[in-house]
C-alpha cells in the first residue's frame, strides 16, 4: 500500500479511538441536563371556589355597570358560590323591561329568576354555544 494511505488510515483509527475513550464510561462523561436528570415536578391547581366567586362578582359588576349606562340604578348584590348564583336588589320603581333587556344582552349565560325586590341570576353550567 501507499505510504500516504497508511498514514491516513492510522490517523482515522487514532481519532476514532480518542473519541471512544472520551465517552467511556458514559454515566460520568455525559452531563445530563435538569430535564434528563430528574427535572422538577410542578403541579398547578385552581382554587375553584375563588374562581367561581370572581366570575359571579364580575357578572354582577357587569350588570350594574351596563344598567347604570342605561340610567338604571341597582341595589347591592350578593354572591352564592355553592348555588352558582348571585342576587341583585331591584328597587320597585325601576323600569323592569329595560333591566331585563340589559340582563339578556350582557349576561346570556345566566338564567334569570325575577322576584319582587331582588332578581336572581343562576349560572348555566356546561352550556354549548
Amino acid at each position: 500500500m501507499d505510504r500516504k494511505l497508511m498514514w491516513r488510515i492510522a490517523l482515522i483509527v487514532v481519532v476514532v479511538g480518542v473519541a471512544a475513550w472520551s465517552l467511556y464510561p458514559p454515566a460520568e462523561a455525559i452531563n445530563y441536563g435538569l430535564d434528563l436528570s430528574g427535572g422538577i415536578h410542578l403541579v398547578l391547581q385552581v382554587q375553584t371556589d375563588d374562581a367561581i366567586k370572581a366570575e359571579l362578582d364580575d357578572a354582577a359588576l357587569r350588570l350594574s355597570s351596563q344598567a347604570a349606562d342605561k340610567g338604571i340604578t341597582l341595589g347591592a348584590s350578593t354572591v352564592d358560590v355553592e348555588g352558582l348564583r348571585f342576587r341583585v336588589e331591584v328597587p320597585g320603581e325601576l323600569d323592569r323591561d329595560a333591566l331585563r333587556d340589559v340582563a339578556s344582552s350582557y349576561l346570556p349565560e345566566y338564567d334569570l329568576s325575577v322576584g319582587a325586590s331582588e332578581w336572581t341570576f343562576n349560572f348555566q353550567a356546561n352550556v354549548e354555544r
